[in-house]
């Protein structure tokens, strides 16, 4: 009985934790609001982001979180260092994804 009641509260925290991390509040969220606070975004782009862009950036994010571990194992034979690595592989994919608003695509990352 125990190890059904782990796994279910297992299961429902990381069904739940995308979730968590669309609704938790951001400073670069809250910065993007007041720069599109001045200028308004055209609902065609608004709309191919949402219906086109962020699809294929989410699953994007999804297949570099797959193989992150992979390339930070390999990344000592080519030289390069592993914080770079993540801010490239993993930070800015996420950020163009999740922080990133609707239909702007001039954004820049953090």
């Amino acid at each position: 009985m125990k190890k059904a009641a782990v796994a279910f509260f297992l299961a429902a925290s990381l069904a739940l934790a995308p979730a968590a991390t669309l609704l938790a509040p951001s400073p670069a969220h809250a910065q993007a609001q007041a720069q599109m606070s001045s200028k308004e975004v055209d609902p065609a782009l608004w709309i191919l982001d949402l219906l086109i862009v962020r699809p294929v950036s989410l699953l994007i994010v999804a297949g570099a979180v797959i193989t992150y571990p992979v390339a930070l194992l390999l990344d000592p034979l080519f030289g390069n260092d592993s914080t770079k690595l993540k801010r490239d592989w993993l930070t800015k994919n996420f950020d163009f994804t999740f922080d990133r608003p609707m239909g702007n695509f001039d954004w820049k990352p953090r």
